[in-house]
């Protein structure tokens, strides 16, 4: 559309939205996508109003009035809630939110996380939570190289963790590439604790969890080396917790 007039509205003082509230913040190269945006925002055809929510400020009304044609870009703003029993107990966060919180998203800036207990549960073994779990696990060196929020990385400088149990349908082989273990500082392999077994071998087609249904090396301990940090023992449990609770 060469002769279309663009109009963006948004509920926040700044633009960028999951790229600046979203990507991990030790992730500045997939964050600087933003530079692409910023060609578009220099477009004359193109025009930006921060700090305008649809309902509060602007009704869907005037914007039909207004204009041609009107997209709703507004993404999942909210995690859906744990259907298992203590869900709502103080200290459990969707991945949204907690997210959100270390990356300094306004709606987030109040919220109270303590990381005073050794152990830290992540439930999924996707991006998203090996993103979490990656930062749960820095340093604080490596910590303050990143553009993590100073209100977090306050907490993260006092964290206790030592112990990290992702919980998900699938082994530890699974895990997607996305968790750059190969980056500078950071090793992973299988704990001391299952000598002899490779990261290949965590897997077994022929063993099939009853709940998940899906071919799994139920809670195979996996030993993250951190530079400057004593080691954190992270454990897969290849469970399906719905089906625990339905």
């Amino acid at each position: 559309m060469p002769l279309a007039n663009v109009d963006m509205f948004e509920r926040l003082l700044t633009p960028f939205g999951l790229v600046r509230y979203g990507v991990a913040p030790d992730h500045p190269r997939i964050k600087s996508v933003s530079s692409s945006f910023d060609g578009i925002a220099e477009n004359e055809r193109f025009r930006f109003f921060g700090n305008v929510e649809l309902g509060r400020d602007i009704q869907r009304t005037d914007l039909l009035e207004q204009y041609d044609g009107v997209v709703y870009a507004t993404g999942g703003s909210k995690s859906r809630t744990l259907s298992i029993p203590g869900a709502e107990l103080p200290n459990i966060f969707g991945s949204s939110t907690f997210v959100g919180w270390y990356n300094g998203h306004p709606d987030q800036s109040q919220l109270s996380v303590d990381l005073s207990s050794q152990t830290a549960v992540v439930i999924g073994m996707g991006n998203v939570a090996l993103d979490i779990t990656r930062m749960l696990v820095l340093s604080t060196e490596q910590l303050e190289k990143t553009d993590v929020a100073d209100e977090a990385l306050s907490v993260f400088k006092q964290s206790a963790v030592k112990d990290i149990v992702l919980i998900a349908r699938r082994g530890v082989v699974c895990l997607p590439h996305g968790w750059r273990h190969d980056r500078e500082g950071i090793s992973l392999r299988v704990a001391q604790t299952n000598p002899g077994v490779s990261m290949n071998d965590l897997t077994d087609d022929q063993r099939v969890d009853s709940l998940s249904g899906n071919a799994i090396f139920n809670g195979v301990p996996v030993e993250i080396s951190i530079k400057d940090r004593q080691s954190v023992i992270i454990k897969i449990l290849g469970i399906n917790y719905q089906r625990i609770y339905s």
